[in-house]
């Protein structure tokens, strides 16, 4: 059952310093998103993991960012490699209910270490060239769907399974984003519905994430228009360099900054 917030509830989330930092938050995640296609999760949940916790954290996200970037979903649907996006999505749709379920089971701060530890590993890879060299094909998309499913259940970082395997193919970075942007738009309208059914969707996140909207809807526009301007190694290096910098700053042991 949805618990939809009430008018003190807005205003308790606004009088609280630290919806300044979770604006600013949604802000830098919006940028990335519309500019590379991907990263928004990677920033923006273990930051506001760190601010308020991990559930108002993923909730809050999987609001803002789905109707965020609703009005390109069908641009990403018509120039996706659908052979590549089917079998990762119905792999996902297996696996995001368990995903769910390890996000209302386990420690709050044991999820916010372990989201941490995830973004580092996988910006590392990233960073490092690593790619898989063979011919992956369907088995390949099934594992990374299936991956993909987990970790944005538990935690809403849905894309680095996908990215690394998308990385590791020969398309050029208009058609990896617009898989990743086709595949994560069919998730994250799983996680909705499982999150439902989780009983997660309460007052203060659902408030957070219509105040946040707004600045993340603008945020997401303006990195959409920044893509284009830069090589396909620059756009790859800006987004590395911001997501490992949102991971660091959100380890447990920097609370003192945002709390």
């Amino acid at each position: 059952m949805i618990e939809f917030p009430t008018l003190t509830t807005f205003s308790d989330v606004l009088a609280e310093p630290r919806f300044i930092a979770g604006a600013a938050t949604a802000i830098l995640a919006g940028v990335v998103r519309g500019f590379s296609g991907f990263g928004s999760a990677l920033i923006y949940v273990p930051l506001m993991a760190a601010i308020y916790d991990p559930k108002i954290a993923t909730v809050s996200f999987v609001i803002a960012d789905y109707f965020s970037a609703a009005p390109y979903f069908v641009q990403a649907f018509r120039n996706c490699h659908w052979r590549d996006v089917t079998p990762a999505v119905l792999a996902a749709a297996v696996t995001v209910p368990i995903g769910t379920m390890l996000q209302t089971s386990v420690d709050p701060v044991a999820l916010r270490w372990g989201m941490c530890a995830f973004v580092t590993l996988f910006v590392i890879l990233l960073a490092s060239g690593w790619r898989y060299r063979g011919n992956a094909g369907a088995p390949g998309a099934i594992g990374a769907g299936a991956l993909s499913g987990i970790a944005g259940g538990a935690t809403q970082m849905s894309g680095p399974p996908l990215i690394l395997f998308w990385l590791s193919g020969p398309h050029p970075a208009p058609v990896v984003r617009f898989n990743l942007m086709a595949c994560l738009a069919l998730i994250g309208f799983m996680l909705v519905v499982s999150y439902m059914v989780q009983d997660l969707f309460k007052a203060v996140p659902i408030a957070i994430a219509v105040l946040i909207w707004p600045l993340y809807m603008i945020s997401v526009y303006v990195g959409a228009g920044l893509f284009g301007r830069t090589s396909d190694r620059g756009y790859r290096r800006i987004a590395y360099v911001i997501i490992a910098a949102s991971a660091l700053l959100s380890l447990p042991l920097f609370d003192a900054l945002f709390r």
